[in-house]
C-alpha cells in the first residue's frame, strides 16, 4: 500500500506542476500577446483538486497532516496512541459518508452530462478521481486502525 499511496502523490505532484507551467504560459500569453490559453481557470481548478485527492492519503499514511496534540503531548504513548486510534475511526466515518457523497455527485453529472464552461470537459470524471483518492485515503486510515497498537 505505500508505494501506492506515495506514487500517488507523485502524481499529484506532477499534475500541479504541470498546472504551474500551463499557468505561466497563461500569463505570459495574455500579458504579451494578448492571448491566454483557453480555460486556464478550469485547468487549474481541475488539477488543484486532482492534487489534494492524491496528496490526502500520503499525508495521513506519513503522519504529517495537521494535528492538534496541545493536550495530548504530556499523556503517555499507550493513551496517544489510543487516541489517535479513536481519531481514526471516526475519520473513517467521515471517509465513509465523504466518498458516498462524491460517488453520488459523480453520478448525478454523469446523468446530467454536466460540462465546464469553456473547455467542454465532463465534469464527472473529478468525481471518481475523488472517489479514488478518497477510496485509498479510506483503506489508509483502516490500516492504521488496525495497526495502532503497534505504533
Amino acid at each position: 500500500m505505500g508505494r501506492v499511496v506515495r506514487l500517488t502523490a507523485l502524481a499529484g505532484g506532477f499534475v500541479l506542476v504541470v498546472i504551474s507551467a500551463i499557468t505561466v504560459i497563461s500569463v505570459i500569453g495574455r500579458y504579451t500577446l494578448g492571448m491566454p490559453v483557453t480555460g486556464d481557470y478550469e485547468i487549474v481548478e481541475f488539477g488543484v483538486s486532482l492534487a489534494v485527492f492524491s496528496f490526502l492519503p500520503y499525508t495521513h499514511a506519513s503522519n504529517t497532516n495537521i494535528v492538534a496534540s496541545f493536550f495530548t503531548t504530556g499523556l503517555p504513548k499507550s493513551v496517544q496512541n489510543f487516541m489517535d486510534a479513536v481519531q481514526n475511526v471516526i475519520f473513517l466515518g467521515i471517509i465513509c459518508l465523504l466518498t458516498y457523497s462524491a460517488f453520488a455527485g459523480g453520478i448525478e453529472k454523469f446523468d446530467s452530462n454536466e460540462i465546464s464552461m469553456f473547455l467542454s470537459m465532463q465534469i464527472w470524471w473529478l468525481h471518481a478521481f475523488g472517489v479514488l483518492g478518497l477510496t485509498l485515503l479510506g483503506w489508509v486510515t483502516l490500516w492504521k486502525i488496525i495497526k495502532w497498537r503497534e505504533a
